[in-house]
């Protein structure tokens, strides 16, 4: 079973390097930059299999206005996808599918408004996440679904005004969430229950004019804590309490 596994995976790169996986077929920016790593000036030259020797693709400050469904397809020992400071709005529902060895994407800096609920399914090494600075007013309740390894996530300076309940309950390896720079009026009891790994969380500047007891009791992993920059009149007691062993702003 082993060994037709891995031939079914050789061929499909093989079968990828023609037709339905040709690298002529994809968005001019990607194509550009995957000839411009291989030292090559046709794309007809460019075999899908070439692409496993990526491990870092640079798509930032290109223009970038939308991508393909299948520009990535081929990248599978690709580590680190930054396509930050571009003008995308928005994203095919598959195009990050087959980078199982992905472990950073950068999609900070562009005018992203919203993401399919599926469009991190399979990104089981992904461990750092980058959507800061975007415009993004919600998010799919299951878009984190199947992140198990995230360590860091970054979705600051953007519009959200809530969270759904379980969204980050499948973060379980949380280390650091930024959330600052939004304009959150109120956090459920529930927001941030599955986050025991949980050290750095950056909750300033929102609308936020209070915060229930249940909200941070769950984090007994914190240990920075940024609060700064929202209406709230003074600090409940239980908040200074936790402060006294905390780094807190």
């Amino acid at each position: 079973m082993y060994w037709i596994s891995i031939i079914l995976f050789v061929a499909s790169i093989t079968w990828g390097s023609v037709g339905h996986g040709s690298i002529c077929s994809r968005t001019a920016i990607v194509q550009q930059k995957i000839l411009q790593v291989l030292d090559k000036k046709n794309c007809s030259k460019v075999q899908e299999k070439d692409l496993s020797s990526f491990k870092f693709l640079d798509l930032r400050n290109q223009g970038l206005k939308a991508l393909k469904e299948g520009d990535f397809r081929g990248f599978y020992f690709l580590k680190t996808l930054d396509i930050r400071n571009n003008t995308l709005t928005s994203l095919p529902p598959k195009i990050f599918s087959g980078l199982p060895s992905l472990e950073r994407l950068l999609l900070s800096d562009n005018k992203l408004t919203t993401f399919p609920e599926d469009i991190f399914a399979g990104l089981k090494s992904l461990d750092d996440l980058h959507l800061d600075n975007n415009h993004l007013n919600s998010l799919p309740k299951e878009i984190f679904h199947g992140l198990k390894s995230l360590d860091e996530l970054y979705l600051n300076g953007n519009r959200l005004t809530a969270l759904p309940s379980k969204l980050l309950h499948p973060l379980k390896s949380l280390e650091g969430l930024f959330l600052n720079d939004n304009q959150l009026n109120t956090l459920g009891d529930e927001a941030f229950v599955k986050l025991k790994a949980l050290e750095r969380l950056d909750l300033s500047k929102n609308k936020l004019v209070g915060l229930s007891p249940k909200v941070l009791a769950p984090l007994t992993s914190l240990k920075r804590l940024f609060l700064n920059g929202n209406p709230m009149t003074s600090r409940p007691r239980w908040i200074k309490n936790l402060c006294r062993n905390l780094v807190c702003y």
